[in-house]
């Protein structure tokens, strides 16, 4: 009895190390399988990786130059803005002279027809100022003075804003200042 159980033992243990076997060598194949399975998918990476930076170090100099250019651009725009913006204030100044040239100018004409009428009368002190203020402004300009020219056009324009209030000059003379001291205004931002 005690071979039977002796090889009952043997064989139950022959299969149970068949068993075993099998499952070692099943075990074995999955292993290397999974092992090649993982060594693929390392390669794969790798190649992912270096396709990556090779792309990253094609495109980064591209990138560079559009940013460059887009620097150039916004340069550009700022300039242009900065044309229309004087272009736009060479205008407004361009329509303010035309305006009180045509605004003195018929100033003058209604004096020279009120004085085709009227008996001359002496020149006032308010013309000879008009005249003699014209005139200093015209060769300031003319020798390109133009703060000296800025300075009277100022004082000029403080002391009309005081004859209006104060003075009894006649009105289309203070009108004739007026539009003198803005035509020369009008020229010298033209120059």
């Amino acid at each position: 009895m005690e071979d039977a159980d002796d090889s009952e033992t043997s064989s139950g243990m022959s299969s149970v190390s068949s068993d075993l076997d099998d499952e070692n060598e099943l075990q074995s194949m999955t292993g290397k399988g999974i092992n090649h399975l993982c060594s693929e998918l390392l390669e794969l990476k790798a190649e992912s990786d270096e396709d990556f930076h090779r792309n990253i170090f094609s495109n980064y100099s591209s990138f560079v130059r559009i940013f460059d250019e887009v620097k150039c651009m916004e340069n550009e725009l700022t300039q242009l803005k900065g044309h229309v913006l004087t272009q736009k204030k060479l205008v407004k100044d361009l329509i303010d002279g035309i305006h009180l040239k045509v605004l003195s100018e018929e100033i003058t004409d209604s004096i020279l027809q009120e004085s085709e009428f009227a008996e001359p009368a002496p020149p006032s002190e308010l013309a000879v100022l008009i005249d003699c203020i014209s005139e200093t402004l015209d060769i300031l300009m003319f020798e390109n003075k133009v703060d000296e020219a800025i300075a009277i056009l100022q004082r000029e324009d403080e002391k009309l804003q005081r004859m209006q209030f104060e003075d009894d000059s006649p009105e289309d003379l203070l009108l004739l200042y007026n539009s003198a001291i803005y035509e020369k205004k009008a020229m010298l931002t033209l120059n």
